[in-house]
């Protein structure tokens, strides 16, 4: 009985040691990704604006295809938005501020959560490519996210392939349909 005790006690200081080092993690996250494509700005500025183009090249969509995606009257510019429902739970964007063809800002929610800031960046380079850069941010972070996060290697490990991953695929889908409106004289 003193050993069924003493494992017990153990294992309440090994819990409460795990949810302590969760709490104090940051409060706050930000992953950033770019890529450069080669395409113009104003392109990609209109693939990524406009929430029913993201279906393409999400890669979100691409690991869960079930993913039931729903579109209100809006879906491009400020005041467009998306929701969706997939085994992860649901959520939400809005388009907030947007400036063509460099700047996009967006609010991204999941469940009741604190939303966060995903902003996205389009400068142009000298050979005529276009470095994109797509951050995402949050304040407020809550328990159970800094608990995946920590169990995920950080927040950058957790969200940042997935990043990657639609940047990929959104140079593929801008590549490829400026090479089909490409004229040869």
């Amino acid at each position: 009985m003193k050993a069924f005790k003493f494992i017990i006690f153990l294992l309440l200081i090994l819990i409460i040691g795990a949810c302590t080092y969760v709490a104090v993690q940051p409060n706050h996250y930000e992953v950033v990704r770019t890529r450069i494509i080669d395409a113009p700005a104003a392109v990609i500025y209109n693939k990524v604006i406009d929430f029913k183009n993201w279906e393409a090249w999400s890669a979100w969509i691409e690991k869960h295809p079930e993913t039931k995606m729903t579109y209100p009257e809006q879906t491009k510019g400020v005041g467009g938005g998306q929701s969706w429902e997939d085994s992860d739970g649901v959520g939400n964007m809005k388009t907030i501020a947007a400036t063509s063809p460099n700047y996009i800002e967006q609010s991204m929610q999941f469940d009741t959560f604190e939303p966060s800031t995903v902003t996205w960046n389009f400068d142009s380079t000298e050979d005529g490519k276009t470095n994109v850069k797509w951050s995402m941010k949050g304040e407020k972070v809550p328990f159970s996210f800094k608990l995946f996060a920590v169990i995920s290697g950080g927040f950058d490990n957790m969200i940042g392939p997935d990043f990657e991953r639609g940047l990929e695929r959104l140079d593929s889908l801008v590549v490829e349909s400026t090479k089909k409106h490409e004229i040869t004289v």
